[in-house]
């Protein structure tokens, strides 16, 4: 399937330890990585242990099998639109249902040329909706992996997503561990949800702090629907994860968030962009002397991806239903993508 020619509205090129990005050593190779809240990718199939009874072709949004077929094939266009070079070598995806999908997706779409392998999360969410990473063996030989528990005990939530922590060699054999998210939403208000997401991120970072005492130069790529923004507490205090541009300062045991200042948001609410899905990497990814390092980091502003927002004026993402009417978009969010060359 040949490309889809798309160019990034919106780029952002990285300060990499006080050198700019068009003054780093060339490269002649690079990769993208890609994160995608891909927004209800359910099967027809009544699960009776989750409630997923709005997508079945008898709910009164009508889910039918060519609806489900349309979205998969969305999908697969916009993966294969982040890079016009070559299509994305890691991609992580939240708000899918189950294996069942992934292997739709990755088989039975136009996907299926490109030979992405994956794994996918099977969480307790009352939704049925999990966490999965696509990857293509050529850039990302999956070593191991498991799916961390958010202890939510003591909120007024019973459970949320598990996140995904997939090890595995990069294409220069260097290690990379990599967190798939979907941290709980800020349904009831943001003040009340933050302890959900705290939560979320102490569970990250727990785990993330295991790989740095186990690595000389760990290389960490968290990626997700956050529901918060790289300013929020989670993540600049639980996480305690930096502007990229504090990067020489810091240790490589360090965090950096990098969607400080890319793009103008990811997810737009009553006519607001909030930067919701995000990338946080460790500092040897920053520096020069890095075997696999930053390129560069956007969001995937793509027109085909956008509408009018004829409530709040400009153009918001397109999604599947706008309410119970079918709208054969995409998601609510926009995806990010980050590219590595080494």
């Amino acid at each position: 399937m040949p490309f889809v020619k798309v160019v990034f509205t919106a780029m952002f090129l990285l300060t990499d330890c006080g050198m700019s990005h068009a003054r780093m050593p060339a490269s002649h190779e690079r990769m993208c990585v890609l994160f995608y809240n891909a927004e209800n990718l359910f099967d027809t199939a009544d699960n009776p242990l989750t409630d997923d009874d709005s997508f079945t072709p008898q709910s009164p949004r009508r889910w039918t099998p060519v609806r489900y077929r349309n979205k998969l094939r969305n999908l697969s266009r916009v993966i294969v639109a982040a890079d016009t070079r070559r299509a994305p070598a890691i991609v992580g995806l939240c708000e899918v249902e189950n294996d069942s999908v992934l292997y739709d997706l990755t088989h039975r779409s136009p996907l299926r040329a490109l030979g992405y392998n994956y794994v996918v999360t099977s969480s307790p969410d009352p939704r049925g909706i999990n966490t999965a990473l696509l990857y293509r063996p050529g850039y990302f030989r999956l070593l191991e992996h498991e799916a961390i528990e958010v202890d939510l005990s003591g909120t007024d939530r019973p459970a949320t997503r598990h996140i995904l922590h997939a090890t595995g060699l990069g294409p220069t054999l260097d290690t990379i561990d990599i967190y798939v998210c979907h941290w709980p939403s800020r349904l009831g208000g943001v003040a009340r949800s933050e302890k959900r997401r705290k939560a979320a991120a102490e569970a990250v970072m727990n785990s993330v702090r295991r790989v740095i005492a186990a690595r000389r130069k760990p290389l960490v790529i968290i990626m997700g629907d956050l529901n918060e923004g790289p300013d929020d507490p989670a993540v600049k205090e639980t996480l305690e994860a930096f502007p990229p541009d504090k990067a020489p300062l810091l240790p490589d045991s360090a965090l950096a968030a990098l969607m400080y200042g890319v793009g103008e948001g990811t997810y737009r609410h009553d006519g607001e962009w909030e930067t919701f899905d995000q990338f946080i990497v460790s500092v040897p990814f920053l520096r020069n002397d890095s075997p696999l390092r930053l390129d560069s980091v956007a969001v995937c502003r793509f027109g085909f991806l956008l509408e009018e927002d004829s409530k709040y004026g400009g153009v918001r993402p397109m999604r599947t239903y706008n309410g119970y009417h079918y709208m054969n978009g995409f998601s609510d969010h926009l995806p990010v993508a980050l590219w590595l060359r080494w």
